[in-house]
């Protein structure tokens, strides 16, 4: 349910700037835009990006939004010098409520970068790729995308001290803002075109004795690109998920082999200095007497079936949640059970398949464009 609100929130968010973009364009339209009315639209969208920084969306203790477009919108579909502006005005401002207003504070620099960057690079896709030309929805929906995969980059790369609560916004904000930037700018560039006349059918394939050379060539280079990074992205994921699976359970023995010491030793009271839980649970009720989930039950059956697993370590949902667990048999009515969630196991897997996804993203799409570029 609170997803579902999240989504027609943001569709709500990018419905708004779908339709001040068609709306600068009709006011806009066969007309010449002056220097005063290149400044007027900059000012327009950067108010636009400063209006999202304020009234984002709330979701899971975040606040997600899809302020790039205000810039990217001037740049791409009106002037460049009209991009830059809006990117400077939502950036600066985004900066100042971060430092000195709270708003934010955590992802300042790299909302802040983010947002005076899209402005720069509308202007750089406008001048050099698309030569002035409106982009296409498909390439609308790669730019806006993109972009914020950059923000999401950034997100990283300046959090690297503190990586686990940037992994969590990352987690949080990338595929809503991703998703909704690319949407936004996809949806606007179709309806321009199809009020400019423009609209082609992308399902329409062209004869081959018509493609171009470069177009072929650009197709082949994205299919082989693609393949590559995939490729390598999987074999990353796969090594690092044994290689967390290992250190987990070398974890959790050590550390119930600490525990173990200290209940024996009549501590009861005992904080284990890594994220590994414990508990000491009663076997004929199945009561936690002691631990981190003190107070709590497991039930009798279900204390008698982690007894069946006395001196192991398995994979086993323990108290609702997918855990690795080990079991010790303490005397004939008490069992230890040390637990890692699978959160836990594998944040740090995560938090590089993210990072790893955003950069790879990222150099794709500088080698494409480039390539393409040159080859054009």
């Amino acid at each position: 349910m609170h997803e579902l609100v999240m989504v027609l929130k943001m569709s709500a968010v990018t419905a708004l700037y779908i339709l001040l973009i068609v709306s600068v364009w009709l006011w806009t339209r066969n007309k010449t835009i002056s220097k005063v009315k290149k400044v007027l639209i900059g000012i327009i969208f950067g108010l636009s990006s400063v209006l999202s920084t304020h009234y984002g969306i709330s979701y899971e203790g975040m606040i997600i939004n899809v302020r790039d477009l205000g810039p990217l919108s001037a740049g791409l579909f009106f002037s460049p010098i009209s991009g830059i502006i809006a990117g400077l005005i939502g950036g600066i401002e985004r900066y100042i409520a971060g430092t000195y207003f709270g708003v934010g504070e955590y992802t300042r620099i790299a909302c802040s970068v983010s947002t005076c960057l899209a402005g720069f690079v509308a202007w750089g896709m406008n001048k050099r790729v698309f030569k002035g030309k409106k982009p296409s929805p498909v390439f609308a929906f790669f730019m806006g995308a993109v972009m914020e995969v950059f923000h999401m980059y950034v997100v990283f790369i300046t959090h690297r001290g503190d990586l686990k609560m940037a992994f969590l916004v990352v987690k949080t904000c990338a595929v809503p803002m991703i998703f909704f930037s690319g949407l936004g700018l996809a949806i606007a560039a179709a309806i321009l075109e199809r009020l400019c006349g423009e609209r082609r059918n992308p399902f329409v394939r062209k004869n081959p004795e018509f493609v171009p050379v470069s177009e072929t060539f650009q197709r082949w280079l994205f299919a082989v690109t693609f393949v590559v990074l995939v490729s390598a992205f999987v074999f990353s994921f796969y090594l690092l998920t044994g290689s967390e699976y290992q250190d987990a359970i070398n974890k959790i023995e050590y550390t119930t082999d600490n525990i173990k010491a200290s209940l024996l030793d009549g501590d009861l009271n005992i904080t284990p200095d890594n994220d590994v839980a414990y508990d000491y649970i009663i076997l004929a009720d199945g009561y936690i007497n002691n631990g981190t989930h003190r107070g709590m039950t497991v039930g009798a059956e279900e204390a008698m079936e982690l007894k069946n697993f006395a001196g192991t370590t398995v994979r086993y949902e323990y108290l609702g949640q997918k855990s690795m667990i080990r079991v010790l048999q303490m005397d004939e009515k008490h069992i230890l059970v040390t637990s890692l969630t699978n959160d836990q196991i594998y944040w740090y897997r995560d938090a590089m398949a993210y990072e790893t996804g955003l950069s790879s993203i990222l150099l794709f799409t500088v080698i494409y464009v480039l390539i393409a570029f040159l080859v054009n």
